[in-house]
């Protein structure tokens, strides 16, 4: 049987394959229309499609792994998107730049796709990392106060947490390498070791460093001034809690930054008028553990919203019939969407169409292609924040 990794790579390989097959047909479909728009040198029906098929090919080709295709492709989106805004009529000159640039796609997508770069050592070793810490129980804590110590691990024990403690950085670097098999799911440092106070910060920052694997890093310290903080951030920590410690946070902190990911998948909801696009968004998120739907007609997008309730939108900015700006102003209009999280995708490169996309209340704003890696931190990132807003809302606390 494969592995689910395999499984996954397998169904990408196959969309991937699936798009370069249809290449040759989008193509034919671009110089059709670009013969009809010849016909008719006046802007019309035939520019605009062209223009929005320059603009999807452009959006795919770098994810399908023809990269070179996709900045020819963009080049001719920019000069059509040009066009559409300052002449109603094409000049001899300008109709001769799309020519050459359709003339370009056909030869480089003649050449068939690139050779995909293999993801780095460094990187997947990472991933590896995360995805053993988030299923284990084992907490190192590092606090050269024996009392502290025992009462975090009494309270971590409470609930079903197992507990190593070091009283010295030494002994914690030691403990790190043994546990290199199975990796603590966190590490719980506290700030004033006895090597003075910077040597908390210190350990910190060489366990995020470090080459063996661990757990989200999470500072106890009892300065809670804008110098400590700023040190305890750069030194890699993903929380730091005050002491005296409180329970509470201490499990609340360690529910969201462990098992939260593990117990309870994120619910992504992929808008994109491209079929295969949009299902290799959708596989490479629910390949990272999300439960993934994805749209691609944006007219059932409210009855979607309200079947799968998703924690993040993932939307293109350019569809037929329908803008993504469009789209979000609909969501928005719902009081009870005000706070979803809408994470735009697209090749628009222009300052002003970015801006008017945040204006809607979007999140966040990823360029097109985007790779695999990056777009699953950054949906990871914008949902964690979601849910830790929505506990602090349900605790009635300050987030």
């Amino acid at each position: 049987m494969a592995s689910p990794l395999a499984d996954k790579q397998a169904k990408l390989l196959a969309l991937r394959q699936r798009w370069a097959l249809e290449l040759p047909e989008r193509l034919a479909a671009m110089s059709t229309n670009w013969r009809e728009a010849r016909a008719c040198p006046a802007w019309g029906e035939a520019h605009t499609a062209l223009l929005r098929q320059a603009h999807s090919l452009a959006g795919a080709a770098g994810t399908f792994d023809f990269p070179r295709l996709g900045q020819v492709a963009k080049r001719l989106e920019d000069i059509l998107s040009l066009l559409s805004r300052i002449t109603t009529t094409l000049s001899p000159l300008q109709a001769g730049q799309i020519e050459r640039l359709l003339e370009e796609l056909s030869a480089v997508a003649a050449a068939g796709p690139e050779t995909p770069a293999a993801p780095a050592q460094p990187e997947h070793a990472a991933n590896e990392a995360t995805a053993s810490a988030a299923v284990n129980q084992r907490i190192l804590i590092a606090s050269a106060d024996a009392t502290l110590a025992e009462q975090i691990a009494a309270r971590l024990g409470a609930l079903a947490w197992e507990s190593r403690i070091c009283h010295d950085a030494t002994a914690a670097l030691a403990a790190m390498a043994e546990m290199a098999a199975v990796p603590p799911a966190a590490v719980l440092v506290d700030v004033v070791l006895p090597e003075g106070n910077p040597a908390g910060s210190g350990l910190l920052g060489q366990l995020a460093a470090a080459d063996y694997p661990h757990g989200p890093l999470i500072a106890l310290s009892s300065r809670w001034d804008w110098p400590a903080r700023l040190a305890i951030a750069r030194s890699g920590a993903a929380a730091c809690l005050r002491k005296p410690i409180d329970a509470d946070a201490l499990a609340d902190t360690l529910e969201r930054l462990v098992r939260g990911r593990s117990s309870d998948p994120y619910r992504i909801v992929v808008v994109e008028d491209s079929t295969l696009l949009a299902r290799h968004y959708a596989q490479v998120l629910s390949g990272a553990g999300m439960v993934t739907q994805a749209v691609t007609d944006p007219a059932i997008l409210l009855d979607v919203l309200a079947e799968q309730r998703p924690e993040l939108l993932l939307m293109d900015l350019y569809m037929p019939g329908c803008t993504g700006i469009e789209a979000a102003r609909v969501i928005r209009q719902d009081s009870q969407y005000v706070s979803l999280p809408i994470v735009f995708l697209s090749t628009e490169s222009g300052l002003a169409q970015q801006q008017e996309a945040m204006q809607t209340g979007a999140d966040d704003f990823l360029h097109k292609p985007i790779s695999d890696t990056n777009l699953i931190q950054a949906v990871t990132a914008r949902v964690e924040r979601f849910r830790a807003l929505a506990r602090q809302t349900r605790r009635g606390t300050p987030g």
